[in-house]
């Protein structure tokens, strides 16, 4: 595995190679280049596997913008059939993020980019304040790394729990009231389908009535909507 590389990189997120923070930051900013992040993960064997940036409306901030880099190591190990683990960051050079690592699970069996977020495997935010934040950044990646046992226990337990139709009509319910929320008035939820809908299987290898392809198939349908 090789990675990203740094020209498919700026293609997609510009201010990954930010030199100078957003001109209207305060003197207590402290900068650190995303790439020089990069670059140091890189050398301890976290290699960059995709990137994002979010939109701007204002020209002027389109090499500052957030953006999110999702790291995999080279001797990365399934945590189950399908799933490796992955470290994810997140940073912005205009104030609009702080440095964020957390732990994350990639599926290859539908490349939705699943990202677990859970206290037991951890998540560190970096302000862009400190004395020394790269030491900060490369122990918070140690520390994450170091959960992927959690990680792989976490997609067992769900697989061993088997959901009975009325669990999984409770289940898409749950989460359609998380994204949609509740209408003031009716108390339903103001979603645009029939929660029962975020059940859909939309590949064989989804099918099961287990937690962990019950919730594989909730999050995909939430994420791709379309039904």
């Amino acid at each position: 595995m090789t990675g990203i590389d740094n020209h498919s990189m700026y293609a997609i997120a510009p201010s990954i190679f930010a030199k100078e923070p957003y001109h209207d930051v305060s003197d207590r900013y402290r900068f650190i280049p995303t790439i020089d992040v990069v670059n140091a993960l890189r050398k301890e064997g976290w290699l960059p596997t995709s990137v994002q940036q979010s939109q701007t409306r204002q020209e002027e901030k389109v090499g500052f913008t957030k953006h999110l880099i999702r790291f995999r190591s080279e001797s990365a190990q399934f945590c189950s059939d399908d799933s490796l683990p992955e470290i994810i960051l997140m940073n912005s050079h205009d104030r609009g993020s702080s440095f964020t690592l957390m732990a994350g699970i990639f599926r290859l069996v539908c490349t939705n980019g699943m990202v677990i977020q859970n206290a037991d495997f951890g998540k560190v935010r970096i302000r862009h304040s400190g004395s020394d934040m790269m030491h900060e950044i490369l122990e918070s990646v140690f520390m994450l790394s170091e959960q992927t046992p959690k990680m792989a226990e976490a997609i067992d337990q769900f697989r061993a729990i088997t959901l009975s139709p009325d669990e999984q009509g409770i289940y898409a319910a749950s989460a359609a009231e998380m994204r949609w929320g509740l209408d003031p008035e009716t108390k339903k939820v103001k979603a645009p389908f029939p929660s029962q809908h975020l059940l859909t299987c939309r590949r064989h290898d989804d099918q099961g009535n287990d937690l962990w392809r019950v919730h594989n198939r909730v999050q995909e349908n939430l994420m791709k909507g379309g039904l």
